[in-house]
């Protein structure tokens, strides 16, 4: 299994979005103070945790990271990185928000899986009631 993926169970991809929300979590705040212009302390940690998710585990450039995490520029990113990487707590959280974002991913993924199983469901009921009436 790559770093880089979640298992392909579903197309469970982990996205952006499912980084920031599993460290806003594991971090204790709130997803939009990532992504906001807030210089809380906690906000700020959270915010390089998830740059260096993006970063190391899906590969995303500091433009790309600075895009998601509310418009911020590369060089912010690349100060977060260089930051997280002298974090001492930082390792355990990085890998819990990871473990998170992967479930919330598969989570996403299932609950695909499920509308499209039921649409499924109906349309072959339809069709099969079509068949008996037109018999």
């Amino acid at each position: 299994m790559s770093d880089r993926l979640a298992p392909n169970q579903g197309g469970g991809r982990v996205q952006p979005r499912h980084v920031i929300a599993a460290t806003a979590l594991r971090c204790g705040c709130a997803p939009a103070m990532l992504t906001g212009r807030t210089r809380r302390a906690r906000a700020v940690r959270a915010r390089w945790v998830a740059m260096a998710l993006m970063h190391g585990r899906l590969g995303m450039s500091s433009v790309a990271i600075g895009q998601a995490l509310g418009g911020r520029d590369h060089s912010t990113v690349l100060h977060g990185l260089d930051r997280v990487a002298g974090l001492a707590e930082a390792s355990l959280t990085l890998e819990r928000a990871w473990s998170h974002a992967v479930v919330l991913a598969l989570r996403e993924a299932g609950a695909a899986l499920c509308a499209a199983r039921e649409v499924a469901r109906e349309v072959a009921l339809e069709a099969a009631l079509r068949l008996e009436a037109a018999s």
